[in-house]
């Protein structure tokens, strides 16, 4: 099922483009029907963010499963807490993607992370394994997505690797 992969970013504009201080559609000259079309706005994207969490397989060309259960970070607050404050990987997550991330820290985290930089195109640009506590990433100018998985779980990823949400 890759419906909830080739939406996501389109998505994710699309809540950013209409998001203004915290409230939908918000205006200066919002009348009662203006608000009943943001309402309206409001439910519809908050079902189209719902079917970010429908749980997905990742997978590499090769077949090789890096995880099942993948979750999406696609709000504000679910970017900025990620895997922060644990004491160890969710067993109930497989790995965490976050759109438009170029650059992940684990600062607030106790346990090592594997973190994947892809493209758009969902080939690998850069792999990091056991990524440590208390540390920053380089940069990945041209990634679309980082995924954060469980220490160990990508050494076999290479750079190039194209992957699939299935």
């Amino acid at each position: 099922n890759q419906l909830p992969a080739l939406f996501a970013p389109l998505i994710e504009d699309l809540l950013q483009g209409v998001r203004i201080k915290g409230t939908v559609a918000y205006s200066h000259f919002c009348t009662s029907s203006h608000l009943r079309i943001a309402s309206l706005i409001t439910a519809v994207f908050t079902a189209a963010r719902n079917l970010l969490h429908v749980p997905t397989t990742l997978t590499t060309e090769a077949g090789d499963v890096l995880a099942t259960n993948v979750r999406w970070a696609s709000s504000l607050a679910a970017r900025t807490k990620g895997l922060l404050g644990r004491g160890s990987f969710p067993s109930d997550i497989g790995a965490l993607i976050f759109p438009r991330a170029k650059q992940v820290h684990t600062f607030g985290m106790r346990f090592e992370i594997d973190v994947l930089f892809c493209s758009a195109e969902w080939e690998v640009l850069h792999v990091i394994v056991r990524m440590k506590p208390g540390r920053i990433s380089r940069i990945a100018p041209r990634a679309r997505y980082a995924i954060e998985l469980p220490a160990g779980v990508a050494a076999s990823v290479t750079k190039g690797t194209r992957l699939t949400l299935g």
